[in-house]
């Protein structure tokens, strides 16, 4: 049976007024999550984004691969084209994948803006970072470090290198020794003050994390599941917890 998965979105800023149209059939395959199908439709009009992906694989928010990892394919070839275009014209656009239609399967489906599904409350309250960012005046390595995170999220393929950078970010600000002119005896004593402190570097999640994140580091980006990548963002998490907890208490 064949699926059509019809996906609308944006481009932004929205007064750019971009209008865009790709000549289907264009034919797409990635063999790690034995997805394959065509671009039967790519659109841009106004700044609303609409494509249809043609597979003969059901994929829903239960199947393996799922929704999530399929939308992250589809924005993977919307950038490229965007960012194609912006390359020519020196633009600054981006894009968001805002849901997608399936009638074989009856699928509609809007995609959230969470990065962990299963994230209830955060340990800490948006009222604390920012007491924290005020007492200490970081309003540089606190505030890179939670960019990245939401970079994190914003961009699939890359979640572990924004995550890995996010945590790195706090170590050189707070926890090398810059006396040390060697780098990489720098950011060894780094670490092993960071996870002294903190614990980073104790589980698996880091070790996945970088695992990812190295290859990232290097223009490689291996194929990531979302179940992995939540897996990383939650420790991230927590360690950007752990440490604004362990500043404010040392400030005070």
């Amino acid at each position: 049976m064949i699926y059509n998965y019809d996906f609308k979105g944006l481009v932004y800023p929205e007064r750019v007024d971009c209008s865009l149209q790709v000549i289907p059939k264009l034919e797409f395959s990635w063999p790690d999550f034995n997805i394959h199908g065509y671009l039967k439709e790519f659109v841009i009009e106004n700044c609303k984004l609409g494509l249809v992906f043609e597979t003969d694989k059901e994929i829903n928010q239960k199947t393996d691969p799922n929704i999530e990892t399929l939308k992250n394919f589809i924005e993977k070839i919307c950038r490229t084209f965007i960012d194609s275009y912006c390359f020519v014209h020196s633009y600054n656009y981006d894009l968001t994948i805002d849901s997608v239609i399936c009638k074989e399967t009856k699928l509609d489906y809007q995609f959230p803006v969470v990065g962990e599904f299963k994230l209830k409350n955060n340990s800490l309250s948006f009222e604390q970072i920012i007491g924290t960012i005020l007492l200490t005046g970081d309003f540089n390595a606190i505030s890179a470090s939670l960019s990245d995170f939401r970079r994190s999220i914003k961009y699939p393929e890359a979640t572990a290198f924004f995550c890995l950078r996010a945590i790195e970010t706090l170590r050189r600000a707070y926890f090398d020794d810059i006396s040390i002119i060697d780098d990489n005896k720098r950011d060894k004593d780094g670490w092993v003050k960071m996870a002294r402190e903190l614990g980073v570097g104790s589980d698996l999640s880091y070790t996945k994390m970088q695992n990812f994140a190295k290859p990232n580091r290097h223009g490689i980006y291996p194929p990531i599941t979302y179940k992995e990548r939540e897996e990383i963002m939650t420790y991230t998490r927590k360690v950007i917890n752990t440490f604004i907890t362990w500043l404010n208490k040392k400030k005070l």
